[in-house]
Formats: structure tokens, sequence, C-alpha cells
């Protein structure tokens, strides 16, 4: 109930005290994940996950986690195998398919990052990560007005205050290239 409320470090030491009380549990193991990795500490999280997953946990949502997680790392390679096994879990999970859509927009396949960015948001048209990074793919594809309404949106949606400065850069950033191609 504290990590639903975004209450993560109350949520943290609750969970832990679980653990100790029911060592084992993968249940247990994968919230602790949830909320390490919503606290900033996807390392850490990534630990849990791969105990969730070891203990037999949800299996498709563990590893859509540790897809993200892996992204959040800095290890696309990781994040783009476990998003695909989530994917062969369960098809529908938007965020496995954001994930393989900011790995092959990370590899300079900005097509194919299009392709799954569009299945993520059929499945949630709410899942602002997935604006932002379509808006991503399709400036980088020159196509400019469709990016900047995927940032509007990518801000509309945005559930922290970084997300919301990251978009509004990136507006800004298009704009101005805009203008100067308009001065030219």
């Amino acid at each position: 109930l504290y990590a639903e409320r975004g209450e993560h470090g109350r949520a943290l030491s609750v969970l832990r005290q679980a653990l100790e009380l029911e060592p084992g549990n993968a249940v247990i193991e994968h919230n602790l994940g949830r909320s390490l990795q919503a606290l900033g500490a996807s390392d850490e999280a990534l630990l849990h996950y791969a105990s969730s997953l070891a203990l037999g946990g949800p299996r498709a949502s563990t590893l859509a986690n540790m897809a993200i997680a892996y992204y959040e790392t800095g290890q696309p390679a990781k994040a783009a195998e476990a998003a695909s096994e989530a994917v062969r879990c369960d098809d529908t999970l938007a965020p496995a398919h954001a994930v393989l859509g900011a790995v092959a927009l990370e590899s300079d396949q900005p097509e194919e990052a299009v392709l799954y960015l569009h299945r993520a948001l059929s499945l949630d048209p709410g899942y602002a990560p997935a604006h932002l990074s379509l808006g991503l793919a399709l400036r980088a594809l020159g196509q400019d007005d469709e990016a900047a309404a995927a940032f509007h949106q990518a801000l509309r949606l945005a559930a922290d205050e970084e997300m919301r400065l990251r978009v509004k850069q990136l507006l800004e950033e298009l704009h101005d290239q805009q203008r100067a191609a308009i001065g030219h």
C-alpha cells in the first residue's frame, strides 16, 4: 500500500521487515525491487528481481521491471534481453515494448523504435516514457511536428519533475531548431 501511494521509503522499510520474517518470498523480493527502483537504486533492485525470478515470482512483470532497471543502469543489451523475454511471457506489457523501442533508438534504429513505441502506446496510451521515446525517435527521423506532439503528451503525463524538466528541454531544443530552420 505504501508503494502504491508513492511512499517507497516507508514501503522499503516494511518490505525489509517482511523479508526477515519470511525469507525466500518471491513476491516480497519483487516488491522490494520495485520500491528500490522507484528510489533510484536500480542496481540493488536488479538483485531483488533476480531473487524473485529464482523463487518463481511473477515472471512477466518482474522481467519488464528488470528491463527498465537494466536500461536505467546503462545496460541496453541486458535491457533488450529482459524486455524480449517479458514480451514472450506477456505481449501486453507496454513498458517492455517501450524498453525495446528505447534500445532500438539508442542503436540508431529509429524506424524500429517507432514500431515498438507505437505498440507500447496502443497498450497503454498514458505511458509517459513511451511518449518521450517516441518523440526522440520521430525527431531522429526528421518528423519534428510529430515529435513535438509526442513530447507535449509526455509532458502532460509526466509523473515526476525530473521528466518534466527533460521534456521541456527537448521541446525548447526542437523549437530552437525549427526557428533556426525558418531563419535560414
